[in-house]
């Protein structure tokens, strides 16, 4: 990926030390209502400005990948306290839709947010999208060549070790909320994941030939679109400064996901996943230079 103009979501009066940053400034307002109130226009109460303040910024982004072409878009995140800013982490909102040049699109919404004293804390994702990605057969990136032949219905199908491009649309949303105890955060929440217009992108093969039509017709799965909800139980520790920037701490998240039918789900399966990351700052002054080490996995 080579990225032409940085889309990183910053709120420029975010410091890690937003007490001291503030503690000399006044804006425009406050000088108009002392001029006109006959007031001292000395800031009110840091912690109060910093609480009532609401960090916005909008951002063009522009890059570019051999998969996807040409990409233009927009990011736009909005953060704010919902609580006193020296015990509640800052609550942030992240909108973003982005365009290439092949074709593909993506619009995505997404909210952390936290109560006072961070004894809730609020998490969801929107998602839709017009996408593409290699179908390799079963495997981690592995060519399928072990799939054999097969009849179904008297149709013969040959095994074919090919990949295949295929397109589809998504949907996906999903909200969790967080109750916080003594040292980590519970939670539980929803997700929704629909996946349609499952299409070959090659056009210069019958479809039936491709991985992914062989694998839904072998195991009782909607060709063209299929969805996957479930419910999720929530594990966290998280004791980041702030979750837009982070510059020290530690995020870890354990998620249980349970796909059932009666939600929709075209089967019912478990999911665990992990993640773990640890956030070191290499600089007192300059907090933003930054040491970041992170794992993630999957375990179906």
């Amino acid at each position: 990926m080579i990225v032409l103009l940085s889309t990183c979501k910053l709120f420029a009066q975010t410091l890690v030390d937003p007490v001291d940053s503030l503690q000399t400034q006044l804006d425009a307002n406050g000088i108009l209502a002392s001029i006109f109130s006959g007031k001292s226009s000395k800031p009110a109460a840091v912690t109060e400005q910093v609480r009532n303040r609401t960090y916005w910024s909008v951002l063009p982004s522009a890059a570019y990948n051999p998969s996807v072409g040409f990409a233009v878009g927009v990011i736009s995140s909005v953060g704010k306290y919902f609580g006193d800013p020296s015990t509640t982490t800052l609550s942030v909102i992240n909108a973003g839709f982005y365009l290439s040049t092949s074709g593909r699109s993506t619009f995505e919404f997404k909210q952390n947010a936290f109560s006072a004293e961070n004894k809730w804390n609020l998490q969801g994702t929107v998602q839709i999208g017009k996408t593409v990605a290699m179908d390799n057969g079963l495997g981690a990136g592995r060519r399928s060549f072990g799939e054999g032949s097969f009849f179904m219905n008297s149709t013969h199908f040959d095994n074919n070790p090919d990949a295949f491009p295929i397109r589809y649309v998504y949907i996906k949303a999903n909200e969790r909320i967080y109750r916080k105890l003594p040292t980590i955060y519970v939670g539980a929440g929803l997700s929704f994941n629909y996946y349609s217009h499952i299409d070959d992108d090659r056009k210069d093969i019958p479809i039936s030939k491709t991985h992914n039509y062989r694998y839904s017709i072998c195991n009782g799965f909607p060709v063209n679109s299929y969805q996957v909800n479930g419910l999720l139980f929530n594990f966290q520790f998280n004791n980041r400064d702030q979750p837009n920037r982070p510059f020290r701490g530690i995020y870890a998240d354990i998620v249980l996901r349970s796909n059932q039918t009666w939600l929709g789900s075209n089967r019912n399966a478990m999911q665990v996943k992990f993640k773990f990351r640890k956030y070191w700052s290499l600089s007192s002054t300059h907090p933003n230079m930054f040491l970041r080490c992170g794992t993630g996995q999957t375990i179906c």
